[in-house]
């Protein structure tokens, strides 16, 4: 049922890759992971993910998880390395070239999913990670001669995704508000209550255009705050909670000098049934 509701979105947009921004199962089985990931290699289009705090929350361990995406083949461009020095399990940039350069980066990013220990509620990206996304733009920076334009992928907002609302309902001209169809705040910013820097790192590095998140159901806001486009995504179907108005995708695109657009697609249900 929510595989045909997916495929409306999945056809309609056309894309050359398809992300998905986390939260992909919750109180799953092996058998449910790998029903998913056949599904979403059927349409022979390039597909990845990253992960969200419930993709913990399954039958299975997260490094089994990763294992199956690392060794999936077909279509599925995930590639986590697994026992390295970066935490997470699904950090790794995929490479859009042209005559053996490097035009544009895709980072995936693992936002992690909780700490109640250390940060009381949901993780952070960690110190290493920023370290490892630091390493990739130098390195694609001095094998290219100049800084290459990426988008990045996670699941849980970084805390300037409420700085950059709030910044642009007071007509802060640092913090512009991306003109989108059904472009709202339904609900708040559940980020991590400790700021890791990630996104003051990306700023310094100047590579990343835009940041698209998750893991807030019924928020689907986009603003260019200082340059970088902090961006909800749309959510896929209607598992956990929703608004019926708001279920879909949207299709990004980067152009050359690092341009931004965005086109929504949203469906409801009851297409289904023909209604």
């Amino acid at each position: 049922y929510h595989f045909s509701f997916m495929r409306k979105t999945i056809e309609e947009s056309e894309a050359d890759l398809l992300v998905i921004t986390g939260d992909v199962f919750t109180f799953a089985d092996k058998s449910t992971v790998n029903k998913t990931f056949e599904f979403l290699d059927s349409f022979g289009m390039p597909w990845t993910c990253t992960f969200g705090n419930h993709d913990e929350q399954n039958y299975y361990s997260v490094s089994w998880l990763t294992s199956t995406l690392n060794n999936f083949g077909g279509n599925c461009l995930f590639k986590d390395i697994q026992d390295d020095d970066v935490y997470g399990n699904c950090n790794f940039v995929i490479n859009l070239t042209e005559a053996n350069k490097v035009k544009q980066q895709i980072f995936l990013i693992d936002s992690n999913r909780y700490d109640y220990i250390q940060f009381k509620g949901y993780d952070k990206i960690r110190d290493d990670q920023i370290a490892w996304y630091e390493r990739m733009v130098n390195y694609t920076t001095l094998t290219n001669g100049s800084v290459v334009p990426s988008l990045a992928f996670f699941h849980i907002p970084v805390p300037e995704f409420l700085t950059a609302y709030e910044e642009a309902e007071k007509g802060n001209p640092e913090a512009k508000k991306i003109e989108l169809e059904k472009w709202v705040k339904n609900e708040g910013v559940a980020a991590p209550k400790t700021n890791s820097g990630m996104f003051d790192k990306m700023l310094e590095m100047g590579s990343t255009k835009g940041i698209f998140v998750g893991h807030d159901h019924i928020n689907t806001y986009c603003v260019d705050y200082k340059g970088i486009y902090l961006c909800y995504g749309i959510k896929a179907t209607n598992r956990i909670y929703f608004d019926e108005d708001l279920m879909g995708g949207q299709v990004i695109s980067m152009d050359s000098t690092g341009k931004i657009t965005i086109n929504r697609i949203f469906h409801k249900y009851s297409e289904l049934e023909g209604k």
